[in-house]
């Protein structure tokens, strides 16, 4: 970051390192490389920052290993938290893939194992009289646009088969970069997108960015033990139209009404998983940004 914002940090912080610059955050490493300090923009900077302190606090007192929150601060138009750094590890070839898995399941008994959260949402705190289903706290995530889609009502409609389910603690983002080893204890990192809502949606956003990443890296989808993550036809619908969504403005034009029906009814897992990726192949091939 430069300019004025960039100059404050770095005379409380010292010299910061670049981790990653992304539209809505960025990551330096501070403080000599003994903390990492993030930075929030644009959407909600300070809810962001307040999700990822809070859900990480308490994941720690869960026994997971995440982060520890240092300081945290707010200025007119962006918010930060300087959290302390985890030195990691690179393995690589298929026993990351199967890792990333067995980390998923780890992780997600360990959350799913206390006691439910009274109802759905983002973060992990509930404020007074916030109640929501699991299906309103999904279709929230969705811009206006897609209410106006044909598909809305079949999407909608099959979400709301969720909502006799306990809402669950949910990390919200998870993808291999967000498990960090450094050779003795994996660390869960960026808990930004902390949310409460049905249990498939952890396992649900695993397979999609494990399928995500091999398809635009023209690496093979299978054979893969990703079968073994717990995922619905209806959460991989959401999951996949709110990729799009995020997108160029007119990439939710490749979500076709039976595509969606087909993975929406997909059944087991393995045929959930085939027909998503076959529909990130189809966006891939249409130009859609990664």
């Amino acid at each position: 970051m430069t300019g004025a914002v960039g100059e404050a940090l770095r005379r409380r912080f010292g010299p910061l390192v670049p981790i990653h610059d992304k539209p809505l955050s960025a990551m330096w490493g501070a403080c000599g490389g003994e903390a990492v300090l993030k930075v929030y923009r644009r959407i909600a900077p300070t809810e962001r920052r307040d999700r990822e302190a809070q859900a990480s606090a308490l994941a720690r007192g869960w026994g997971v290993s995440a982060p520890a929150v240092r300081e945290s601060g707010s200025q007119e138009d962006y918010s930060w938290l300087l959290l302390d750094a985890v030195a990691t590890t690179a393995p690589q070839g298929t026993d990351t893939l199967r890792a990333f898995v067995q980390r998923t399941l780890a992780l997600t008994a360990v959350l799913q194992q206390q006691p439910g959260p009274a109802c759905a949402g983002p973060g992990w705190l509930s404020p007074e009289g916030s109640g929501q289903s699991n299906s309103d706290a999904l279709l929230d995530q969705l811009s206006a646009r897609c209410a106006g889609q044909a598909w809305w009502d079949r999407l909608s409609g099959s979400l709301a088969t969720l909502n006799d389910e306990p809402p669950v603690y949910l990390h919200g983002d998870i993808k291999p970069e967000h498990f960090l080893d450094d050779g003795h204890t994996v660390h869960v990192v960026d808990w930004e997108a902390a949310a409460r809502g049905p249990a498939a949606c952890d396992g649900v956003d695993a397979a999609f960015h494990l399928l995500r990443d091999l398809i635009y890296a023209d690496r093979p989808a299978w054979p893969l033990d990703s079968g073994r993550l717990p995922v619905t036809g209806p959460v991989a619908a959401w999951r996949f139209v709110r990729w799009l969504d995020r997108r160029r403005p007119d990439d939710l034009a490749l979500v076709a009404t039976t595509d969606l029906t087909g993975l929406i009814g997909a059944g087991d897992t393995p045929n959930v998983l085939r027909r998503l990726a076959q529909l990130i192949t189809v966006a891939r091939a249409a130009g859609v940004p990664r």
